[in-house]
């Protein structure tokens, strides 16, 4: 809304009861006063912003001046061109001049004319307000009414619709109902023909059952008296299962004392080598100072004296077990009896 409409229209709610008096006193009526009000506050909204209003309250009450002088004339107009329908329609005891009534049936005409062109609301306001005499808030009241009651109709005429559409959706729901049950009424007629067959194919079940129940008793019953020998053959099972459970026990004590000997003869055997071969390297050493010397024959008895001796000290050290000594200076047995009957200590280990 423009500026200068906005105030106007603010100045004409706070300046209603004064802008009331002002008009009836230019109009000589309240009901007209009032119409005159109602079309100053239509006037106002249609104001432009340009030019700017200096003083709104002054411009205010010289557009109601203007309106109610405008109404005023109106009335006028309006009275004598009734008076003079009334005669024309009516006729009246003083006689109208020709062109008088020549001018008020042209004008009669053209009313009705634009009268029937306008929409018909608008028509409706111009027949209640002009013909009827109704004034702008009685003819607003008049309309209101009639919308109301419009509105309500239509409310209840679109009320009756849902309420046919729901019906008729019901009416669908049940007729899909209706063809349900007879397609099931139909199924259960399809299905009482097959409920001999069923029941006589349960009943032929039902005697095989029985019979595979005795059958299944008889055998029970004839378990039942094998299970004392079963239970004695399983307390036998279960004791050599304990006494196969010891004696697996035992063997393998016995077989890690074995591979604990076995590792510590081996790790003996190893240690053997070592000094063989550590014996061996001095023999090759002293054998090589004395072939410095250039006289073998002291080499030679110095090798067999060391050989016998430590002959000795291995037979001693494995109590004359030979086999266990050729273990473990890493000799066959047959090579170390001719060493030992070549070093001659053969009677010494027979003592």
């Amino acid at each position: 809304m423009p500026s200068n409409a906005r105030a106007i229209s603010r100045l004409i709610v706070a300046e209603r009861p004064l802008l009331l008096r002002f008009v009836q006193r230019i109009v000589g009526s309240a009901t007209s006063a009032e119409d005159v009000t109602q079309s100053l506050w239509l006037r106002a909204q249609r104001i432009a912003d340009i030019p700017p209003i200096a003083n709104p309250r002054a411009y205010l009450y010289r557009l109601a001046a203007n309106l109610a002088i405008d109404h005023l004339k109106g009335e006028t107009r309006r009275s004598r061109t009734d008076v003079d329908a009334q005669a024309l329609l009516w006729g009246c005891d003083e006689a109208l001049a020709a062109d008088r009534v020549v001018i008020a049936n042209d004008t009669l005409a053209r009313v009705e004319a634009a009268a029937r062109a306008l929409p018909e609301q608008t028509r409706r306001v111009f027949e209640l307000h002009r013909y009827e005499g109704l004034t702008q808030r009685e003819v607003a009241d008049r309309l209101a009414s009639a919308r109301g009651a419009a509105l309500a109709v239509r409310d209840r005429a679109s009320e009756a619709m849902h309420a046919l559409a729901g019906l008729r959706g019901e009416r669908a729901s049940v007729e899909r109902r209706i063809a349900e049950l007879a397609d099931s009424a139909a199924r259960l007629e399809a299905d009482k023909g097959r409920e001999g067959a069923l029941a006589r194919d349960a009943a032929d079940a039902l005697a095989r059952l029985e019979d595979e129940a005795r059958a299944l008793q008889s055998r029970i019953a004839e378990a039942e008296g094998r299970m004392p020998s079963l239970e004695s053959a399983l307390a036998r099972a279960e004791g050599d299962s304990r006494d196969a459970e010891v004696g697996l026990a035992q063997a393998l004590s016995a077989q890690a004392s074995e591979t604990a000997e076995a590792r510590v003869a081996e790790a003996a055997f190893a240690s053997a080598r070592a000094r063989v071969e550590r014996a061996e390297r001095d023999v090759a050493r002293v054998a090589a100072e004395l072939s410095a010397l250039g006289d073998p024959a002291p080499l030679k008895e110095a090798r067999e004296t060391f050989e016998r001796e430590y002959l000795r000290i291995q037979i001693r050290r494995f109590s004359g077990n030979i086999s266990r000594t050729a273990h473990f200076i890493g000799m066959e047995r047959s090579a170390l009896h001719r060493k030992l009957k070549l070093l001659g200590i053969h009677e010494e280990r027979e003592e």
